[in-house]
């Protein structure tokens, strides 16, 4: 993800800040739009963390020496780098979630990789039958297969099916966007 999607900046145009806190140890500051709480958010920097919590998410991150000057100057927003920094996660929205099409491919991928032909036959068949859309089908089909079946998916598991989930993504760029509002308003920039 570099910088800001266009979708995200479309939803937060109107936006507005409120600093809550300013000091030495605490950030603490809001974003939303007048007179309504949809897609409002506060992020809050303290202790060596930061936190974002509203109605896309919540989400704490840690594992950064200074996160207010990694969210403050990073030129391209790494998704995938910053969900590594998540030291707990909105229960309601997740930071990955399922994705059928990443499910399909990484199952046809291992078939094709570690199946002998007469296997990889039988196991393109039986695809025929799932439901790639059904996480559950999918983890079902999964975990019923047995011996040399079940060796060729050793090593796959269900969250080689993941994905960021977009409210994750949409966070982070909010972190990223109101941090740099923020600066601005407290430093004049």
């Amino acid at each position: 993800m570099k910088n800001f999607t266009q979708s995200f900046l479309n939803s937060i145009q109107e936006h507005q800040l409120t600093i809550l806190e300013n000091s030495e140890n605490v950030k603490c500051f809001k974003m939303a739009r007048p007179h309504t709480i949809a897609m409002s958010f506060t992020v809050i920097y303290a202790d060596n963390k930061v936190i974002i919590t509203g109605d896309m998410g919540h989400y704490v991150f840690g594992y950064l020496s200074n996160p207010y000057d990694f969210f403050l100057s990073e030129s391209t927003l790494n998704a995938s780098y910053i969900a590594q920094k998540v030291i707990s996660q909105d229960t309601v929205r997740p930071v990955q979630k399922y994705d059928s099409v990443v499910a399909e491919q990484e199952i046809r991928r291992a078939i094709h990789e570690y199946a002998d032909f007469d296997l990889s036959k039988e196991l393109y068949e039986s695809l025929e039958n799932i439901d790639f859309e059904s996480e559950h089908e999918v983890e079902h089909w999964l975990y019923s297969l047995e011996d040399k079946a079940r060796d060729v998916f050793n090593e796959v598991n269900m969250s080689d099916f993941t994905v960021l989930s977009d409210n994750f993504s949409w966070c982070i760029q909010a972190i990223a966007w109101a941090t740099r509002e923020f600066d601005k308003v407290v430093y004049n920039d």
